[in-house]
């Protein structure tokens, strides 16, 4: 049986990206022949993530926090490796900074090194640059989640696409959910409402997407806003809804259990991002059948079924705001049912992308 260990670089929570997208691998995977523990920033798991990976016999092991404690960070993961002995230690991160982790690995004698990486760009581009070299001979296997992630992670060395996979049908379309959804919220069942699923961080450009909704508002008062996620900008951004007016157009549903209820509940997805890898959430909006006005910041790859719309860089809000408004009525179960069978036909199907991690586990 081999030894696998899972490190986030970020927090281990169920609405951080790296996070969703492993766990629907670790899901999705036959593990009868490994042992796979995870490892991240966070002291404390929520609990049904905990539940899951015991259920699975799993692991979870804080590490501490990778920024303003790195060197503890690195003794921690050094003895967790040479404690569990483990074969495999599969690296999920943004840039080249995962170097702390490869290093780590490297020294206690692990011979396969998978760096998986999920963002096309970061805060710290020099730095990525700088370690970029000694990043990628460290690795043996590289992965990223799309071809503009790989190029900005890896430069011109050979890699490994993985695309964010999904269980499509659990995304699907439920009007029983929708009508459910909206009246626990006292959402009119007529009312246009524009949803997003994502962290609150720099990256999702919430403050804008207050701004496009905003610009929606003033047009139709019949309108409202979806939010579902947590992070760390949340407070700023709800002072910001109270600023514009929109307190009472705004719904902040924190971290939710079923996003298909959630997904159902909406009728136009919208994703400002200033960068990303190949956001998963766009990918399930799609699965749900919804319209997806994405920045031009998203990767082309995420539109898996060619039917979001992309907003030019110097786009305003005002131009947003015309654009989702012209998505108002549509056929959302027939576009559910077609979606889905683009995203099969297109390498979205998370079983096969879990066969695939599996062997390169097993080498």
């Amino acid at each position: 049986m081999k030894k696998i260990l899972i490190v986030i670089t970020t927090s281990f929570v169920p609405w951080g990206g790296l996070t969703t997208v492993m766990m629907n691998y670790y899901r999705a995977m036959d593990k009868d022949d490994l042992q796979i523990d995870f490892a991240s920033t966070n002291d404390v798991i929520p609990p049904g993530l905990k539940q899951e990976l015991y259920a699975g016999g799993s692991g979870y092991y804080c590490l501490g926090n990778r920024k303003r404690e790195s060197i503890s960070y690195v003794k921690r993961l050094y003895g967790l490796i040479r404690r569990n002995k483990y074969d495999v230690i599969h690296i999920n991160a943004n840039s080249a900074t995962a170097l702390l982790e490869l290093m780590t690995a490297r020294i206690c004698g692990i011979s396969s090194r998978i760096a998986h990486i999920h963002s096309s760009t970061g805060d710290y581009v020099k730095l990525h640059l700088f370690l970029r070299p000694l990043f990628c001979f460290l690795s043996t296997n590289l992965l990223a989640c799309s071809l503009k992630s790989g190029r900005w992670a890896f430069g011109k060395r050979d890699f490994t696409v993985l695309n964010n996979a999904i269980n499509a049908a659990g995304f699907s379309y439920d009007e029983k959910e929708r009508r459910m959804m909206r009246e626990r919220f006292g959402i009119a069942q007529h009312c246009l409402v524009i949803g997003h699923v994502g962290k609150f961080y720099k990256p999702k450009n919430h403050d804008f997407l207050l701004d496009v909704f905003h610009a929606v508002h003033k047009r139709d008062a019949d309108t409202l806003l979806l939010l579902a996620g947590d992070g760390e900008l949340r407070r700023m951004i709800e002072e910001k809804a109270k600023r514009l007016g929109l307190w009472d157009a705004v719904i902040f549903l924190g971290m939710v259990q079923n996003a298909r209820e959630c997904l159902s509940a909406m009728d136009c997805f919208v994703f400002p991002s200033l960068w990303e890898g190949l956001p998963l959430a766009l990918v399930e909006a799609q699965a749900s059948g919804l319209k997806c006005v994405a920045s031009a910041a998203v990767t082309e790859e995420a539109n898996v079924t060619g039917r979001v719309v992309y907003m030019p860089k110097e786009a305003d809000a005002e131009s947003w705001a015309r654009e989702i408004l012209k998505r108002r009525v549509y056929d959302r179960a027939g576009e559910c049912r077609e979606n889905q069978k683009l995203l099969s036909e297109r390498g979205y199907d998370v079983s096969r992308n879990a066969r695939r991690i599996h062997e390169i586990y097993m080498g």
